[in-house]
Parts: C-alpha cells; sequence; structure tokens
C-alpha cells in the first residue's frame, strides 16, 4: 500500500508538471515569469516542492510570486502562482563550493509569498505537509497541505547573483532595496571590476542586471551600496 500511494503522489507530480509546461506555453503572450526575485543558484541539487492549491487562507491571483527561502534569507526556490497548484525545485547547497550557494541538508525553509496588487510579501513558517519534509532533503519530494496563518514579511537590502546555467543564458546580477534611494553595485574580482553600476537613483523593489560574457575561474564579490556605505555583499567562486 505504501508503494502504491508513493507511485500516485509521483504520477501526480508528473502530471503537474506536464499541465504547468503546457500553461506556460499557452501563456506565451502573458510572459508570467518571476520578476520581484532572483534566479537560485543552479547547484545540481534540489527538492520538489509542491504547495497544493486548497493549502492557502488567502487568495493569490495569477500575477503574484512564489519564493522560498533559507534561513539566511536567500532565495532558493520561486515561482509565479498558477490556478490551481504550485510547484517548484529548492536548490541545496553545493558541498564542493567555498560558498552557500543554496539551502543546507536538513534546514528549515520559509515559503514568501508576494502579492503583486497590494506589493506586500507574507512569510510562512509554520505550514503543514502531507508529505515529506518541512526541512530540505536532497531529491526529496514535499506537498504541502496547509500554510496556515501568514505574517507581514519585512525584505531587506540584498544582492544575489547567478552565473549562467541551465537556468538562465545570463550571469544575472541583482538587489532588493527597501526604499527609492541612490543605489550603486559593483561585481569585481582580483582582476578587476565586471560589471558597475555607478551611483543612480533606484525605485523600492527588485532591480536586476544581465551580463553575457564566461566569467573566468575566480574569486567574485558582489556588492551593494548606499553612496559610500555598504549595505550588502556575496563572495561567490567560478571553477
Amino acid at each position: 500500500y505504501v508503494l502504491i500511494f508513493y507511485l500516485h503522489v509521483l504520477f501526480f507530480f508528473i502530471a503537474f508538471l506536464f499541465s504547468h509546461l503546457v500553461f506556460s506555453q499557452n501563456s506565451q503572450s502573458t510572459e508570467l515569469t518571476v520578476e520581484n526575485f532572483p534566479i537560485p543558484v543552479f547547484t545540481n541539487s534540489n527538492l520538489s516542492l509542491l504547495i497544493l492549491g486548497t493549502a492557502w487562507s488567502n487568495n493569490l491571483i495569477a500575477v503574484d510570486e512564489i519564493a522560498v527561502l533559507d534561513t539566511e534569507g536567500n532565495v532558493v526556490g520561486n515561482s509565479v502562482v498558477l490556478d490551481g497548484h504550485n510547484g517548484m525545485a529548492v536548490w541545496g547547497d553545493d558541498p564542493l563550493s567555498k560558498e552557500k550557494d543554496g539551502i543546507s541538508l536538513g534546514e528549515r525553509f520559509t515559503i514568501v509569498h508576494w502579492s503583486k496588487k497590494s506589493n506586500v510579501y507574507y512569510s510562512y513558517k509554520n505550514f503543514e505537509i502531507q508529505t515529506g519534509t518541512v526541512t530540505y532533503v536532497k531529491d526529496g519530494f514535499t506537498i504541502v497541505s496547509s500554510m496556515g496563518e501568514p505574517e507581514v514579511f519585512k525584505r531587506e537590502n540584498m544582492v544575489s547573483y547567478h552565473v549562467k546555467s541551465v537556468l538562465s543564458d545570463f550571469n544575472v546580477f541583482s538587489f532588493y532595496t527597501d526604499a527609492k534611494a541612490i543605489r550603486s553595485l559593483k561585481v569585481s574580482s582580483i582582476d578587476g571590476i565586471v560589471l558597475e553600476v555607478s551611483d543612480s537613483i533606484f525605485d523600492k523593489g527588485f532591480h536586476f542586471f544581465l551580463d553575457s560574457l564566461d566569467l573566468p575561474v575566480n574569486t567574485y564579490d558582489i556588492e551593494l551600496f548606499s553612496e559610500k556605505q555598504l549595505l550588502s555583499k556575496k563572495t561567490f567562486s567560478v571553477d
């Protein structure tokens, strides 16, 4: 009976992914893409997360977005909200890299919902599961049956990076600013500056910049400044 149950779950998830693909293909004119969260780092290690459509206590609409955060607030998965069930990959940390670039084994994750209409974030930590775990398991499969009550979530100033992979044809460097203000962004290594955005006025929200160059083997810093004050910094390596 246990085997039959998991076969049913696997079939359901495959069917969901297929319907997700068909929906995406039929929605090219509306271009439903994530625009308010960074592309996670591709680590070739992930957990499959499925949130049932009946799990939510508040109303979602198809232009909202969902993200999964680790305990440090890093986005390790995201998806545009679709009608019905919603699924995404939650990317795990690569143990071979020097930096933490995903969620760690056994680390509990938080689910965040962004309402595009109100531009408000809601976090869910005490969600209930139908199967799986509330922590990261490599190659795991978790179904969320109830999200529980949300809390208003305050998003902090933070930089993000994504070196081009199967998830993106570009290097993507991004940041979130919690207020309309003068910001500058710099991506650099010991060999020089890769990308720089000088002092400019940015609206409150998420901003990203694309770079098509192949980054050579090196260690890089991505830094966000408010004029000369450092607001956020991350270091990553290209092997």
